[in-house]
Protein backbone atom coordinates (compact mmCIF):
# COMPACT_ATOMS: atom_id res chain seq x y z
CA UNK A 1 0.00 0.00 0.00
CA UNK A 2 1.01 3.71 -0.82
CA UNK A 3 2.62 5.27 2.64
CA UNK A 4 0.94 8.54 4.26
CA UNK A 5 -2.68 7.62 3.19
CA UNK A 6 -4.25 7.05 6.75
CA UNK A 7 -2.77 10.52 7.30
CA UNK A 8 -4.20 11.80 4.13
CA UNK A 9 -7.74 10.45 4.90
CA UNK A 10 -7.50 12.30 8.59
CA UNK A 11 -6.69 15.42 6.11
CA UNK A 12 -9.25 15.04 4.25
CA UNK A 13 -12.20 14.46 6.64
CA UNK A 14 -10.77 17.00 8.36
CA UNK A 15 -11.01 19.45 5.19
CA UNK A 16 -14.54 18.22 4.95
CA UNK A 17 -15.41 18.86 8.82
CA UNK A 18 -14.20 22.99 8.63
CA UNK A 19 -14.18 24.19 5.23
CA UNK A 20 -14.91 22.24 2.33
CA UNK A 21 -16.88 23.49 -0.71
CA UNK A 22 -20.37 24.17 0.22
CA UNK A 23 -23.36 22.35 -0.85
CA UNK A 24 -25.14 25.05 -1.30
CA UNK A 25 -26.95 24.85 2.07
CA UNK A 26 -29.65 22.53 0.46
CA UNK A 27 -31.88 21.30 3.01
CA UNK A 28 -34.08 18.11 3.06
CA UNK A 29 -37.78 18.80 1.85
CA UNK A 30 -40.44 19.17 4.66
CA UNK A 31 -42.46 16.41 2.48
CA UNK A 32 -40.64 13.63 3.83
CA UNK A 33 -44.05 12.25 6.00
CA UNK A 34 -41.66 11.37 9.17
CA UNK A 35 -38.85 13.81 9.67
CA UNK A 36 -35.55 13.02 9.01
CA UNK A 37 -33.26 13.74 11.48
CA UNK A 38 -28.70 13.45 11.56
CA UNK A 39 -25.98 13.24 9.78
CA UNK A 40 -24.15 9.66 9.14
CA UNK A 41 -20.78 9.42 7.85
CA UNK A 42 -19.52 6.37 6.65
CA UNK A 43 -15.66 5.42 5.34
CA UNK A 44 -16.15 3.71 1.93
CA UNK A 45 -12.68 2.17 0.33
CA UNK A 46 -12.95 3.51 -3.43
CA UNK A 47 -14.20 6.12 -5.38
CA UNK A 48 -16.24 5.16 -9.12
CA UNK A 49 -14.90 7.36 -12.11
CA UNK A 50 -18.62 7.30 -12.98
CA UNK A 51 -21.90 6.94 -11.77
CA UNK A 52 -23.10 5.47 -15.16
CA UNK A 53 -23.27 1.76 -14.62
CA UNK A 54 -23.77 0.64 -18.68
CA UNK A 55 -20.42 2.42 -18.98
CA UNK A 56 -17.53 -0.66 -19.23
CA UNK A 57 -15.32 2.30 -16.09
CA UNK A 58 -19.10 1.77 -14.24
CA UNK A 59 -18.40 -2.18 -14.05
CA UNK A 60 -17.43 -1.52 -10.61
CA UNK A 61 -18.54 -2.52 -7.03
CA UNK A 62 -18.08 1.54 -6.21
CA UNK A 63 -19.54 2.54 -9.29
CA UNK A 64 -23.05 0.25 -8.32
CA UNK A 65 -23.18 0.62 -4.64
CA UNK A 66 -23.51 4.59 -4.71
CA UNK A 67 -25.77 4.49 -7.89
CA UNK A 68 -28.03 2.28 -5.84
CA UNK A 69 -29.04 5.17 -3.91
CA UNK A 70 -30.45 7.27 -6.93
CA UNK A 71 -31.82 4.20 -9.51
CA UNK A 72 -34.08 2.43 -8.90
CA UNK A 73 -34.28 -1.22 -9.91
CA UNK A 74 -36.91 -3.54 -11.30
CA UNK A 75 -36.34 -5.60 -8.03
CA UNK A 76 -33.86 -5.48 -4.50
CA UNK A 77 -31.99 -7.96 -4.29
CA UNK A 78 -31.07 -8.75 -0.43
CA UNK A 79 -28.52 -10.37 1.52
CA UNK A 80 -29.93 -14.00 1.18
CA UNK A 81 -29.88 -13.39 -2.47
CA UNK A 82 -33.59 -13.17 -2.33
CA UNK A 83 -35.26 -10.78 -5.15
CA UNK A 84 -38.03 -8.37 -3.66
CA UNK A 85 -39.78 -6.32 -5.89
CA UNK A 86 -39.17 -2.49 -5.80
CA UNK A 87 -40.45 -0.64 -9.35
CA UNK A 88 -42.68 -3.84 -9.54
CA UNK A 89 -46.35 -3.42 -8.50
CA UNK A 90 -46.91 -7.56 -8.83
CA UNK A 91 -44.81 -10.30 -10.37
CA UNK A 92 -44.37 -10.33 -14.11
CA UNK A 93 -46.07 -12.82 -16.38
CA UNK A 94 -43.77 -14.82 -18.17
CA UNK A 95 -44.98 -15.98 -21.40
CA UNK A 96 -42.91 -18.78 -23.09
CA UNK A 97 -44.55 -17.81 -26.48
CA UNK A 98 -42.92 -17.70 -28.66
CA UNK A 99 -41.39 -15.70 -28.68
CA UNK A 100 -40.67 -15.41 -24.92
CA UNK A 101 -42.04 -12.67 -23.22
CA UNK A 102 -42.06 -10.74 -19.34
CA UNK A 103 -45.09 -8.67 -19.23
CA UNK A 104 -44.78 -6.19 -16.02
CA UNK A 105 -46.76 -3.40 -14.47
CA UNK A 106 -44.50 -0.50 -12.88
CA UNK A 107 -45.79 1.27 -9.24
CA UNK A 108 -48.13 3.45 -9.87
CA UNK A 109 -46.80 5.93 -7.25
CA UNK A 110 -43.31 5.21 -8.52
CA UNK A 111 -41.80 8.53 -9.16
CA UNK A 112 -38.31 10.50 -9.90
CA UNK A 113 -37.11 13.42 -7.71
CA UNK A 114 -38.63 16.00 -10.02
CA UNK A 115 -42.01 14.42 -9.41
CA UNK A 116 -41.83 13.31 -13.05
CA UNK A 117 -43.69 9.22 -13.09
CA UNK A 118 -41.42 6.50 -13.43
CA UNK A 119 -42.90 4.79 -16.78
CA UNK A 120 -42.22 2.53 -19.27
CA UNK A 121 -40.46 5.45 -21.70
CA UNK A 122 -37.45 4.73 -19.01
CA UNK A 123 -37.73 1.50 -19.21
CA UNK A 124 -36.90 1.58 -23.06
CA UNK A 125 -34.44 4.06 -22.61
CA UNK A 126 -32.49 1.86 -20.66
CA UNK A 127 -32.43 -0.94 -22.74
CA UNK A 128 -32.23 1.38 -25.96
CA UNK A 129 -29.06 2.68 -23.73
CA UNK A 130 -27.69 -0.46 -22.64
CA UNK A 131 -28.02 -2.52 -25.63
CA UNK A 132 -27.15 0.34 -28.83
CA UNK A 133 -24.03 2.08 -27.26
CA UNK A 134 -20.63 1.09 -28.52
CA UNK A 135 -20.24 -1.89 -25.95
CA UNK A 136 -23.78 -3.65 -25.43
CA UNK A 137 -24.80 -4.44 -22.06
CA UNK A 138 -24.83 -8.12 -21.68
CA UNK A 139 -28.23 -9.51 -21.47
CA UNK A 140 -29.90 -6.61 -23.03
CA UNK A 141 -28.67 -7.79 -25.88
CA UNK A 142 -31.11 -10.31 -26.23
CA UNK A 143 -34.16 -8.15 -25.65
CA UNK A 144 -35.96 -8.38 -28.84
CA UNK A 145 -38.24 -5.17 -27.93
CA UNK A 146 -40.35 -3.49 -25.49
CA UNK A 147 -43.52 -3.08 -26.74
CA UNK A 148 -45.67 -0.55 -24.46
CA UNK A 149 -49.02 -1.43 -23.20
CA UNK A 150 -50.08 1.84 -21.14
CA UNK A 151 -46.98 4.03 -19.50
CA UNK A 152 -46.85 1.80 -16.70
CA UNK A 153 -47.49 -1.71 -18.31
CA UNK A 154 -44.81 -3.26 -20.89
CA UNK A 155 -44.26 -6.87 -22.75
CA UNK A 156 -40.63 -7.21 -22.80
CA UNK A 157 -39.88 -9.66 -25.81
CA UNK A 158 -36.90 -11.98 -26.36
CA UNK A 159 -34.58 -13.09 -29.42
CA UNK A 160 -34.93 -16.65 -27.71
CA UNK A 161 -36.00 -17.96 -23.88
CA UNK A 162 -34.07 -16.07 -21.17
CA UNK A 163 -34.09 -17.14 -17.64
CA UNK A 164 -32.10 -14.59 -16.58
CA UNK A 165 -34.50 -11.85 -17.31
CA UNK A 166 -34.55 -11.17 -13.60
CA UNK A 167 -31.56 -10.03 -13.64
CA UNK A 168 -32.47 -6.72 -16.37
CA UNK A 169 -33.31 -3.62 -15.01
CA UNK A 170 -31.82 -5.03 -11.39
CA UNK A 171 -28.86 -6.34 -9.11
CA UNK A 172 -26.46 -3.49 -9.46
CA UNK A 173 -28.01 -2.03 -12.69
CA UNK A 174 -31.80 -0.12 -12.81
CA UNK A 175 -33.77 2.04 -14.36
CA UNK A 176 -31.73 5.84 -15.64
CA UNK A 177 -34.60 8.65 -16.88
CA UNK A 178 -35.60 9.14 -19.78
CA UNK A 179 -36.14 12.95 -19.44
CA UNK A 180 -33.26 14.20 -18.07
CA UNK A 181 -30.66 11.91 -20.08
CA UNK A 182 -31.89 12.19 -23.55
CA UNK A 183 -28.98 13.79 -25.06
CA UNK A 184 -25.07 12.86 -25.42
CA UNK A 185 -24.54 15.73 -23.29
CA UNK A 186 -26.81 15.05 -20.36
CA UNK A 187 -25.67 11.58 -20.23
CA UNK A 188 -22.20 12.18 -19.74
CA UNK A 189 -23.51 14.39 -16.64
CA UNK A 190 -23.16 10.83 -14.92
CA UNK A 191 -19.83 11.02 -14.64
CA UNK A 192 -20.04 13.82 -12.56
CA UNK A 193 -23.74 13.72 -10.51
CA UNK A 194 -26.68 12.13 -11.21
CA UNK A 195 -29.77 14.53 -12.28
CA UNK A 196 -32.99 13.06 -10.90
CA UNK A 197 -33.54 10.47 -8.48
CA UNK A 198 -35.53 7.55 -8.34
CA UNK A 199 -34.40 5.86 -4.99
CA UNK A 200 -34.84 6.92 -1.37
CA UNK A 201 -31.82 10.14 -1.74
CA UNK A 202 -30.59 12.56 -4.24
CA UNK A 203 -27.02 13.23 -4.78
CA UNK A 204 -26.36 16.72 -3.16
CA UNK A 205 -22.33 17.10 -3.66
CA UNK A 206 -19.44 15.53 -5.02
CA UNK A 207 -16.57 16.76 -4.12
CA UNK A 208 -13.87 14.80 -6.06
CA UNK A 209 -11.17 12.85 -3.95
CA UNK A 210 -13.44 13.17 -1.11
CA UNK A 211 -16.52 12.26 -0.77
CA UNK A 212 -20.29 12.12 -1.66
CA UNK A 213 -23.15 13.91 0.13
CA UNK A 214 -26.93 12.05 -0.33
CA UNK A 215 -30.12 13.95 0.99
CA UNK A 216 -33.62 12.77 1.48
CA UNK A 217 -35.89 12.40 -2.03
CA UNK A 218 -38.62 14.68 -1.74
CA UNK A 219 -40.64 12.08 -3.77
CA UNK A 220 -39.28 9.09 -2.51
CA UNK A 221 -41.98 6.32 -2.84
CA UNK A 222 -39.60 3.01 -1.91
CA UNK A 223 -39.67 3.67 1.68
CA UNK A 224 -38.61 7.43 3.00
CA UNK A 225 -34.73 7.53 4.58
CA UNK A 226 -34.54 8.40 8.27
CA UNK A 227 -31.39 10.28 7.95
CA UNK A 228 -31.14 13.95 7.10
CA UNK A 229 -27.82 13.51 5.26
CA UNK A 230 -25.56 10.56 4.81
CA UNK A 231 -22.29 11.29 3.42
CA UNK A 232 -19.86 8.95 2.15
CA UNK A 233 -16.20 9.37 2.75
CA UNK A 234 -13.42 7.94 0.12
CA UNK A 235 -10.93 6.23 2.64
CA UNK A 236 -9.06 3.86 0.34
CA UNK A 237 -6.66 2.42 3.12
CA UNK A 238 -8.34 0.01 5.69
CA UNK A 239 -6.05 1.31 8.71
CA UNK A 240 -7.01 4.99 7.87
CA UNK A 241 -10.56 4.20 7.81
CA UNK A 242 -10.06 2.31 10.89
CA UNK A 243 -8.30 5.51 12.34
CA UNK A 244 -11.22 7.69 11.48
CA UNK A 245 -13.37 5.03 13.24
CA UNK A 246 -11.93 4.85 16.55
CA UNK A 247 -11.45 8.77 16.85
CA UNK A 248 -15.12 9.16 16.06
CA UNK A 249 -14.64 10.48 12.77
CA UNK A 250 -17.10 8.38 11.20
CA UNK A 251 -19.84 6.14 12.02
CA UNK A 252 -19.24 3.40 10.08
CA UNK A 253 -17.14 1.22 8.26
CA UNK A 254 -17.93 0.11 4.38
CA UNK A 255 -16.83 -3.45 2.15
CA UNK A 256 -13.15 -3.07 3.20
CA UNK A 257 -11.81 -6.38 1.77
CA UNK A 258 -10.67 -9.06 4.46
CA UNK A 259 -10.37 -6.42 7.18
CA UNK A 260 -10.86 -8.65 10.39
CA UNK A 261 -13.18 -6.01 11.95
CA UNK A 262 -15.01 -8.01 14.68
CA UNK A 263 -11.14 -8.12 16.20
CA UNK A 264 -10.09 -4.96 15.71
CA UNK A 265 -13.65 -2.56 16.65
CA UNK A 266 -13.97 -3.83 19.70
CA UNK A 267 -17.95 -3.13 20.99
CA UNK A 268 -18.84 -1.78 17.82
CA UNK A 269 -21.62 -3.53 15.83
CA UNK A 270 -20.79 -5.69 12.63
CA UNK A 271 -22.67 -7.59 10.13
CA UNK A 272 -21.42 -9.48 7.33
CA UNK A 273 -22.40 -11.79 4.17
CA UNK A 274 -21.36 -13.74 2.06
CA UNK A 275 -22.73 -14.05 -1.36
CA UNK A 276 -21.92 -12.86 -5.15
CA UNK A 277 -18.76 -10.82 -4.04
CA UNK A 278 -15.69 -12.73 -5.36
CA UNK A 279 -12.38 -11.80 -6.27
CA UNK A 280 -10.28 -13.36 -9.88
CA UNK A 281 -7.02 -12.67 -11.96
CA UNK A 282 -8.28 -12.08 -15.30
CA UNK A 283 -6.19 -12.74 -18.07
CA UNK A 284 -5.82 -11.43 -21.74
CA UNK A 285 -6.04 -13.56 -23.66
CA UNK A 286 -4.90 -11.68 -26.62
CA UNK A 287 -1.71 -10.70 -25.23
CA UNK A 288 1.65 -11.75 -26.80
CA UNK A 289 1.93 -13.82 -23.71
CA UNK A 290 -0.87 -15.29 -22.27
CA UNK A 291 -2.36 -14.99 -25.80
CA UNK A 292 -1.32 -19.24 -25.09
CA UNK A 293 -3.50 -20.46 -23.43
CA UNK A 294 -0.68 -23.46 -22.69
CA UNK A 295 0.79 -20.19 -20.50
CA UNK A 296 -2.43 -19.30 -19.22
CA UNK A 297 -2.47 -23.02 -17.75
CA UNK A 298 0.97 -23.04 -16.33
CA UNK A 299 0.33 -19.85 -14.58
CA UNK A 300 -2.84 -21.32 -13.07
CA UNK A 301 -1.61 -24.85 -11.60
CA UNK A 302 1.67 -21.86 -10.25
CA UNK A 303 -0.55 -20.53 -7.91
CA UNK A 304 -1.93 -22.38 -5.08
CA UNK A 305 -4.83 -20.56 -4.30
CA UNK A 306 -5.80 -22.66 -1.10
CA UNK A 307 -2.89 -21.46 0.35
CA UNK A 308 -3.66 -17.71 -0.78
CA UNK A 309 -6.90 -17.62 0.73
CA UNK A 310 -6.01 -19.49 4.02
CA UNK A 311 -2.61 -17.18 4.50
CA UNK A 312 -4.15 -14.13 3.54
CA UNK A 313 -8.08 -14.29 3.11
CA UNK A 314 -8.32 -15.64 6.37
CA UNK A 315 -11.96 -16.19 7.54
CA UNK A 316 -12.88 -13.32 5.54
CA UNK A 317 -13.81 -15.52 2.31
CA UNK A 318 -13.18 -18.67 1.09
CA UNK A 319 -11.53 -20.30 -2.71
CA UNK A 320 -13.50 -20.18 -5.14
CA UNK A 321 -13.12 -22.61 -7.82
CA UNK A 322 -15.91 -21.57 -10.07
CA UNK A 323 -17.45 -18.54 -11.36
CA UNK A 324 -20.75 -18.04 -8.99
CA UNK A 325 -23.08 -19.94 -9.05
CA UNK A 326 -21.12 -22.58 -10.22
CA UNK A 327 -22.56 -25.98 -9.58
CA UNK A 328 -19.31 -27.83 -9.41
CA UNK A 329 -15.83 -26.79 -9.27
CA UNK A 330 -13.53 -26.99 -12.63
CA UNK A 331 -10.90 -24.61 -11.40
CA UNK A 332 -10.01 -27.64 -8.61
CA UNK A 333 -7.48 -28.92 -11.28
CA UNK A 334 -5.22 -26.19 -10.97
CA UNK A 335 -2.65 -25.30 -8.42
CA UNK A 336 0.10 -28.52 -9.66
CA UNK A 337 2.93 -26.65 -9.62
CA UNK A 338 5.17 -29.39 -10.88
CA UNK A 339 2.65 -29.53 -13.72
CA UNK A 340 3.11 -25.90 -14.47
CA UNK A 341 7.15 -26.78 -15.20
CA UNK A 342 6.26 -29.73 -17.04
CA UNK A 343 3.73 -27.58 -19.34
CA UNK A 344 6.21 -25.07 -19.81
CA UNK A 345 8.75 -27.00 -20.73
CA UNK A 346 7.24 -28.96 -23.00
CA UNK A 347 6.05 -25.79 -25.21
CA UNK A 348 9.76 -24.79 -24.94
CA UNK A 349 10.24 -22.24 -22.39
CA UNK A 350 13.70 -22.71 -20.55
CA UNK A 351 16.14 -21.19 -18.03
CA UNK A 352 15.99 -19.99 -14.82
CA UNK A 353 15.00 -17.97 -12.90
CA UNK A 354 13.09 -16.48 -15.96
CA UNK A 355 12.33 -19.05 -18.54
CA UNK A 356 12.54 -17.84 -22.50
CA UNK A 357 11.71 -19.02 -25.41
CA UNK A 358 13.00 -17.27 -29.16
CA UNK A 359 14.37 -14.49 -26.84
CA UNK A 360 10.71 -13.92 -25.04
CA UNK A 361 11.20 -13.73 -21.69
CA UNK A 362 7.71 -15.39 -19.75
CA UNK A 363 7.14 -12.18 -17.67
CA UNK A 364 4.10 -10.11 -17.54
CA UNK A 365 2.30 -7.52 -15.45
CA UNK A 366 -0.63 -7.64 -13.40
CA UNK A 367 -2.91 -4.56 -12.80
CA UNK A 368 -4.46 -4.32 -9.10
CA UNK A 369 -6.04 -1.11 -7.93
CA UNK A 370 -4.53 0.96 -5.37
CA UNK A 371 -7.67 0.99 -3.45
CA UNK A 372 -7.42 -2.71 -2.54
CA UNK A 373 -5.19 -3.95 0.03
CA UNK A 374 -6.12 -7.01 0.11
CA UNK A 375 -5.26 -7.77 -4.18
CA UNK A 376 -1.83 -5.82 -3.11
CA UNK A 377 -1.22 -8.81 -0.74
CA UNK A 378 -2.65 -11.09 -3.33
CA UNK A 379 -0.01 -9.87 -5.86
CA UNK A 380 3.19 -10.24 -3.74
CA UNK A 381 2.10 -14.01 -2.65
CA UNK A 382 1.11 -14.72 -6.23
CA UNK A 383 4.85 -13.02 -7.79
CA UNK A 384 6.33 -15.84 -5.13
CA UNK A 385 4.51 -18.51 -6.36
CA UNK A 386 4.54 -17.95 -9.80
CA UNK A 387 8.47 -17.95 -9.68
CA UNK A 388 8.63 -21.12 -8.41
CA UNK A 389 7.68 -21.91 -11.88
CA UNK A 390 10.33 -19.60 -13.33
CA UNK A 391 7.09 -17.59 -14.33
CA UNK A 392 8.22 -13.58 -13.93
CA UNK A 393 5.22 -11.63 -12.40
CA UNK A 394 5.58 -8.01 -12.26
CA UNK A 395 2.78 -5.74 -10.51
CA UNK A 396 1.25 -1.90 -10.91
CA UNK A 397 -1.21 -0.50 -9.04
CA UNK A 398 -3.34 1.80 -10.54
CA UNK A 399 -6.82 3.80 -9.21
CA UNK A 400 -9.65 1.47 -10.17
CA UNK A 401 -10.89 4.26 -12.12
CA UNK A 402 -8.12 3.88 -14.56
CA UNK A 403 -8.06 0.57 -14.72
CA UNK A 404 -11.81 0.20 -15.59
CA UNK A 405 -11.62 2.96 -17.78
CA UNK A 406 -8.57 2.90 -20.00
CA UNK A 407 -6.10 0.10 -18.73
CA UNK A 408 -8.26 -2.87 -19.42
CA UNK A 409 -8.97 -1.80 -23.38
CA UNK A 410 -5.55 -0.42 -23.60
CA UNK A 411 -2.39 -2.05 -25.24
CA UNK A 412 -0.74 -2.58 -21.87
CA UNK A 413 -3.32 -5.30 -20.11
CA UNK A 414 -2.02 -8.62 -20.14
CA UNK A 415 -3.83 -9.07 -16.34
CA UNK A 416 -5.67 -7.86 -13.31
CA UNK A 417 -7.12 -8.82 -10.41
CA UNK A 418 -10.45 -7.81 -9.92
CA UNK A 419 -13.62 -7.69 -7.72
CA UNK A 420 -16.90 -8.68 -8.87
CA UNK A 421 -20.24 -8.34 -6.74
CA UNK A 422 -22.64 -9.98 -9.58
CA UNK A 423 -25.87 -10.91 -9.82
CA UNK A 424 -28.00 -14.07 -8.09
CA UNK A 425 -27.97 -16.06 -11.51
CA UNK A 426 -24.23 -14.92 -12.27
CA UNK A 427 -22.56 -13.17 -14.64
CA UNK A 428 -20.66 -15.50 -16.67
CA UNK A 429 -21.84 -14.63 -20.21
CA UNK A 430 -21.56 -11.41 -18.92
CA UNK A 431 -18.00 -11.38 -18.14
CA UNK A 432 -17.04 -13.55 -20.67
CA UNK A 433 -18.80 -14.23 -23.89
CA UNK A 434 -18.55 -12.35 -26.96
CA UNK A 435 -19.75 -11.76 -30.89
CA UNK A 436 -22.05 -8.87 -32.18
CA UNK A 437 -21.27 -5.78 -29.79
CA UNK A 438 -20.21 -7.85 -26.70
CA UNK A 439 -16.68 -7.37 -25.69
CA UNK A 440 -15.93 -9.01 -22.43
CA UNK A 441 -12.98 -8.27 -20.01
CA UNK A 442 -10.70 -11.32 -21.45
CA UNK A 443 -10.90 -10.11 -24.80
CA UNK A 444 -12.00 -13.96 -25.17
CA UNK A 445 -13.43 -15.38 -28.69
CA UNK A 446 -15.00 -18.66 -28.24
CA UNK A 447 -17.80 -20.12 -29.71
CA UNK A 448 -18.15 -23.19 -28.00
CA UNK A 449 -18.05 -21.00 -25.17
CA UNK A 450 -21.07 -19.52 -26.36
CA UNK A 451 -22.84 -21.87 -27.28
CA UNK A 452 -22.36 -23.36 -23.78
CA UNK A 453 -23.86 -20.33 -22.77
CA UNK A 454 -26.99 -19.92 -24.91
CA UNK A 455 -27.82 -23.31 -24.00
CA UNK A 456 -27.88 -21.96 -20.12
CA UNK A 457 -29.72 -19.24 -20.91
CA UNK A 458 -32.80 -21.05 -22.15
CA UNK A 459 -32.50 -24.04 -19.26
CA UNK A 460 -31.93 -23.71 -15.60
CA UNK A 461 -30.57 -27.24 -15.72
CA UNK A 462 -27.41 -27.65 -13.62
CA UNK A 463 -25.72 -29.79 -16.78
CA UNK A 464 -26.23 -26.45 -18.81
CA UNK A 465 -23.84 -24.74 -15.72
CA UNK A 466 -21.60 -27.34 -15.37
CA UNK A 467 -21.45 -27.22 -19.18
CA UNK A 468 -19.74 -23.69 -19.70
CA UNK A 469 -18.05 -23.60 -15.97
CA UNK A 470 -16.14 -26.84 -17.73
CA UNK A 471 -15.12 -24.97 -20.69
CA UNK A 472 -14.43 -21.68 -18.69
CA UNK A 473 -11.62 -23.85 -16.86
CA UNK A 474 -10.67 -25.14 -20.28
CA UNK A 475 -9.75 -22.12 -21.76
CA UNK A 476 -9.12 -20.29 -18.82
CA UNK A 477 -9.47 -16.41 -19.61
CA UNK A 478 -9.57 -15.96 -15.63
CA UNK A 479 -8.34 -17.63 -12.20
CA UNK A 480 -10.97 -17.89 -9.91
CA UNK A 481 -9.67 -17.09 -6.38
CA UNK A 482 -12.01 -16.76 -3.61
CA UNK A 483 -15.20 -15.57 -2.40
CA UNK A 484 -14.92 -12.26 -0.29
CA UNK A 485 -17.13 -12.31 3.06
CA UNK A 486 -18.35 -8.55 3.12
CA UNK A 487 -18.90 -6.44 6.56
CA UNK A 488 -20.57 -3.58 7.61
CA UNK A 489 -19.24 -1.85 11.17
CA UNK A 490 -21.45 0.50 13.02
CA UNK A 491 -20.82 2.24 15.92
CA UNK A 492 -23.32 3.02 18.61
CA UNK A 493 -24.76 5.93 17.44
CA UNK A 494 -25.67 4.21 13.83
CA UNK A 495 -28.20 1.79 13.72
CA UNK A 496 -30.02 -0.19 10.25
CA UNK A 497 -27.13 -1.07 8.69
CA UNK A 498 -27.14 -4.96 7.10
CA UNK A 499 -24.37 -6.18 5.10
CA UNK A 500 -24.99 -7.27 1.82
CA UNK A 501 -22.57 -9.47 -0.56
CA UNK A 502 -25.21 -9.23 -3.25
CA UNK A 503 -25.50 -7.53 -6.43
CA UNK A 504 -26.94 -4.16 -4.82
CA UNK A 505 -24.02 -3.48 -2.40
CA UNK A 506 -24.14 -2.32 0.93
CA UNK A 507 -26.35 1.08 0.57
CA UNK A 508 -29.42 -1.39 -0.32
CA UNK A 509 -31.21 -1.00 2.59
CA UNK A 510 -29.92 2.77 3.04
CA UNK A 511 -33.36 4.56 3.82
CA UNK A 512 -33.25 2.40 7.36
CA UNK A 513 -30.55 3.72 8.29
CA UNK A 514 -30.65 6.19 11.55
CA UNK A 515 -28.57 7.77 14.21
CA UNK A 516 -29.30 8.15 17.62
Amino acid sequence: MRAGRPAAALALLALLASGCPSHNGAQPTPSVSRPASGTLTIAYPAEPATLDPFVPAGDTPATRDLARLLMPGLYKITPSGARERWLLESEPVVSNGPPFSVTLTLRRDATWSDGQPITVDDLLFTWQLAARGQIAREGYDQIARIVALTPKRARIEFRAPFRRWGDLFSAGLGVLPAHALSTPRRLAFLSSGWPVSGGAFVLKAWHRGLDMIFEPNPHAWGGKPRLLRLRVVFVPDALGALTLFRRGQVDALGPYQAPDWTKRVAGASVTTDAGQTSMGIVMNTRSKLLGDVRVRRAFADSIDRGRLVRGLVQTEGSKLDAIPPGTSAPFAVYGKVDRARATLSADGWRGVPIRSKGGTKLSFTIAIADSDGLGQVLARAIQYQAAQASIDVQTVFLPVDEIMSSWLTGPRFEAAILEWRDPPDGALRARFASGGKLLNVARLSDQRLNGDLSAEDASAAVVTKEASEARLAAVIPVLPVATLTISLVASARAHGLVANAEADGPFWNAEQWSVS
